[in-house]
């Protein structure tokens, strides 16, 4: 029997490479439309929000439903639609968004999120409410699996994570473009989380000759906390060069044309841009937590990324080494490919998921929760008034899901 998985939302294509490689199941996805649509994988199987209105959204999602086992998320965005059309759903978590919930007044670590979304306590107890209610929360990270398990006890583990192999790499054609020196490529969103501030004091510190090639991928300048990146944008370094919004399909090319490769300097685990970037076989340049052990084939692994520390003095320090330093430099995009290669290894994850997927269609049998009615609209109405009492009604009191 194939399982069937409505995947509401798509965070880092993570629905979208599940449904190209898991075996037992099959994976539609209902995406919302944002002005990064026209960039992103889409999947044959996969459609559109027609607005961002929440209760449309709710609505369709109630149109379709019966025709899948299962639901699956990867944002609180996809998970309150799930919650408020009452289905058995699973939220997989990537990124900040359990590491400073929604759910949490001050949410911590204040390292990888200057505040929290500033919700008041209707919102903080609906969001909790969507938490407790999701039939399984799932951690693709060990830094992310800490913190979930403050929240869920029952939380799941699964280290290995799918990478679409046929876009990323070694054999990937570059870009073709003039190279002048040594070239960064920095593909990552601008933003505080991801550690630009530190990259950027890092730079007045190097030694080494080298340019960086950052893309123009900037989240909302009126969210609270960008204020430091503003500041950022004030005073560039000159070795960082801006480059338009990238295809997703096309990354790659940018991997294989740089000769190293820059990533997140706070979270402390390697995300999308790391893996994909080691698969291409770059030397990533990644702070990385030593306490922060991948469990693979019941063997707790330590990542090769490197450094261990996020000062500016030792990013600063690693890169002049990965700049100067063929041979330091080919040894770090060899053991991080080697690494990323199991930690992706499409066989064992499928495998994972796939048997995943199944345990917790046994236990459900069915996407429908079944609540009772009058407690369903009691989490609309809660819904409604804690957007309300937050002043987030637009003109013709649309709900929209932007945080």
């Amino acid at each position: 029997m194939v399982i069937r998985i409505l995947a509401i939302g798509d965070v880092a294509n993570n629905s979208e490479v599940l449904r190209k490689y898991l075996k037992k199941s099959s994976v539609h996805i209902v995406q919302f439309p944002n002005k990064y649509s026209k960039i992103q994988i889409l999947g044959k199987n996969e459609e559109f929000f027609d607005s961002l209105n929440i209760f449309e959204s709710v609505r369709k999602i109630n149109k379709i439903k019966d025709r899948f086992d299962l639901c699956f998320v990867t944002s609180w965005a996809g998970a309150r639609i799930a919650f408020l059309a009452d289905l058995n759903y699973i939220i997989f978590f990537v990124g900040t968004d359990i590491q400073a919930p929604p759910f949490v007044k001050k949410p911590e670590p204040n390292n990888l999120m200057l505040s929290s979304f500033n919700h008041n306590f209707l919102e903080r107890f609906f969001y909790k409410k969507v938490l407790d209610s999701a039939i399984a929360c799932v951690a693709g990270d060990p830094s992310l699996y800490a913190a979930l398990i403050k929240y869920r006890k029952d939380a799941v583990r699964i280290d290995r994570i799918f990478v679409d192999y046929e876009i990323f790499n070694p054999d990937i054609k570059p870009i073709e473009r003039k190279k002048t020196k040594f070239t960064f490529f920095s593909p990552q969103r601008f933003v505080y989380f991801k550690g630009m501030d530190l990259i950027f004091k890092a730079i007045s510190l190097c030694k080494s000759e080298f340019e960086i090639l950052q893309v123009e991928w900037f989240d909302d300048p009126s969210q609270e906390g960008n204020e430091i990146m503003k500041d950022l944008l004030k005073n560039i370094p000159p070795q960082v060069k801006f480059l338009p919004v990238i295809k997703r399909d096309e990354v790659a090319k940018y991997y294989t044309f740089a000769d190293a490769v820059l990533g997140q300097m706070r979270s402390g685990s390697p995300g999308g841009v790391e893996r994909e970037a080691a698969l291409c076989k770059k030397p990533v340049i990644h702070y990385y937590n030593l306490n922060s052990t991948y469990l693979l084939d019941g063997i707790y692994v330590t990542a090769p990324f490197v450094p261990n520390s996020n000062e500016p003095e030792q990013i600063a320090k690693t890169i002049d080494m990965i700049v100067q330093s063929k041979e330091f430099r080919d040894k770090i995009a060899k053991d991080e490919y080697e690494f990323v290669r199991n930690l992706t290894d499409p066989e064992k994850t499928a495998y994972d998921w796939d048997n995943f997927f199944e345990t917790c269609y046994k236990k459900y049998k069915s996407i429908k929760k079944n609540s009772f009615f009058l407690a369903n609209q009691f989490n609309k109405i809660l819904f409604t008034l804690g957007y309300i009492s937050h002043w987030r009604i637009i003109k013709k009191k649309i709900f929209r899901t932007a945080y």
